[in-house]
């Protein structure tokens, strides 16, 4: 039911072919039924066509899981009230028990790793109140709701043996208040299992023995206990009846249902559309349909979701239009290659993301980097950026403000590039690292340089060259000679000179 899913450079979800993501929240914690579960706090939930994604913010590499819609059979709404969060409940079909997570079928688990998470295992680290029933977690002596200390004779939660062995799903458990653990001893008792080592009587969920630790067998539960299996997703940064519409939408479409068309040409031949007549009219034709598209898509965004597979035909063309005009049209290769990357993606946008808008614009921005600043040496001015990155995404265009504060968050989030301002105003994105050792391997090459042999080697502007020098000067690196002719920079041999008689 839930299994792990593989995560880009930029720890968002690797996505499948056709799969687009409808809602992004952040501030979302997991329960397992009416249990929270320890490793799944809080997080940001991804909602594709295909999945609910759920990317851990403390681990995302090790708690980050998703589940398939087609397998979620009910759902429910809480509002929420006074502190508790409004929640989302996804009830799972019967069937997912049967399920192969390892089977190669399974488009979903791209990597040998990857395979169906057992809850249980980590969920039950909570005890419950016996005086106000609030489930506190394992290490807190004191009730956080009254205050009330926890009896010692009160064990955390732990799931029974038959469900631990399960593979991955989640179930809806019970827990017994010690004002009623009092008056069941006798029948907890009489349903325990008995250590074939040393013949003691041990609770039903206990896997090893409490007295010789021996492995003790296993007791037939009662499945009306676990026949519903459900789990909650907790909003606790709001967004969740948005979500909670996003998701029934998703539900009615059953994009994953949809088939893969073939792109096989047809073999048959009409003699009509031979010659050159023939050709035009095909044309045309394709123009006018490609109009068709683009005029419906661009009524609202919820036209331009719902013929998805219709735009990424036309983009197809238009990358292939772009190999045969790459050569004759002033573009560099790098800007050519990720316009071709990035024209399958319809982008970020503000109505998906919410309150992390700015978060994910910043992971999918480091994404398209990657693959423009391949020859740049990891450097590029804010304008240029901007200019090519909506060229990149065609519709659901970003303002100049909402992308400076996404490579602001560059940092923040530990993404491979970093925004830099210098004492100008001039604003890039860029390693400094890298650029000092370009700038000073040039440097030695030719013994000295100005800017402008520098901007011509490199072939960039010399106002961004003159800053680059700057900060390599900066560093020591390097040192200037002002002359009548103008400045020009020199490699730093004093800071790394020997003294002699200087140890």
């Amino acid at each position: 039911m839930f299994i792990k899913v593989d995560l880009t450079s930029t720890l968002r979800p690797v996505l499948v072919e056709g799969e687009t993501i409808l809602a992004i929240q952040d501030n979302v914690g997991l329960y397992d039924g009416n249990e929270k579960a320890a490793k799944y706090m809080s997080g940001n939930v991804y909602l594709t066509s295909h999945r609910i994604i759920y990317v851990d913010s403390e681990r995302p590499k090790d708690n980050s899981i998703g589940a398939e819609i087609r397998l979620i059979k009910g759902r429910e709404f809480y509002a929420g009230f006074v502190k508790s969060s409004p929640k989302i409940t996804l009830k799972f079909s019967d069937s997912t028990n049967n399920l192969s997570p390892s089977s190669n079928n399974n488009p979903y688990l791209s990597s040998p790793s990857a395979s169906t998470l057992s809850f249980q295992n980590t969920l039950f680290s909570t005890w419950i109140c016996t005086i106000c029933s609030f489930s506190n977690k394992s290490q807190n002596t004191k009730c956080q709701l009254c205050g009330v200390k926890r009896p010692e004779n009160l064990n955390s939660s732990t799931p029974p043996s038959s469900i631990s062995s399960s593979s991955g799903t989640f179930s809806q458990h019970t827990t017994t208040h010690q004002d009623s653990h009092d008056n069941n001893v006798e029948a907890d008792e009489s349903d325990g299992i008995a250590c074939p080592q040393c013949t003691f009587l041990n609770h039903p969920y206990m896997i090893n023995c409490e007295m010789c630790e021996t492995k003790l067998k296993t007791l037939d539960i009662d499945d009306e206990i676990f026949k519903e299996d459900f789990v909650k997703l907790a909003f606790r940064n709001g967004g969740a009846i948005a979500f909670y519409d996003k998701m029934k939408q998703a539900m009615n479409m059953k994009g994953w249902e949809k088939p893969a068309e073939s792109t096989k040409p047809p073999t048959d031949f009409d003699p009509v559309r031979g010659g050159i007549s023939g050709i035009m009219r095909n044309a045309e034709k394709n123009k006018k349909e490609q109009d068709e598209y683009l005029n419906q898509a661009f009524k609202d965004m919820e036209s331009l979701k719902t013929i998805t597979e219709e735009m990424v035909k036309l983009a197809q063309s238009i990358n292939n239009r772009l190999s045969k005009e790459s050569a004759e049209s002033g573009a560099s290769a790098d800007e050519i290659t990720a316009f071709k990357t990035d024209l399958f993606k319809l982008g970020i946008t503000k109505d998906e993301a919410g309150s992390t808008y700015h978060q994910e614009l910043a992971r999918e921005l480091a994404e398209f980097l990657e693959n423009v600043l391949v020859k740049d040496d990891k450097m590029m001015s804010l304008t240029d950026i901007y200019c090519i990155f909506n060229k990149a995404r065609g519709v659901a265009l970003i303002s100049p403000s909402d992308l400076q504060k996404a490579c602001s968050l560059f940092e923040r989030l530990n993404l491979p590039f970093r925004l830099r301002k210098f004492e100008s105003g001039f604003l890039l994105a860029h390693s400094d690292d890298q650029i000092a050792q370009r700038v000073l391997e040039c440097i030695r090459s030719k013994g000295s340089l100005s800017a402008i042999e520098l901007a011509s080697m490199e072939q960039k502007s010399v106002v961004l060259v003159n800053e680059q020098l700057q900060m390599v000067e900066a560093k020591g690196l390097i040192c200037r000679d002002e002359s009548v002719e103008g400045i020009r920079y020199y490699d730093n041999l004093i800071i790394n000179y020997v003294w002699k008689g200087i140890k």
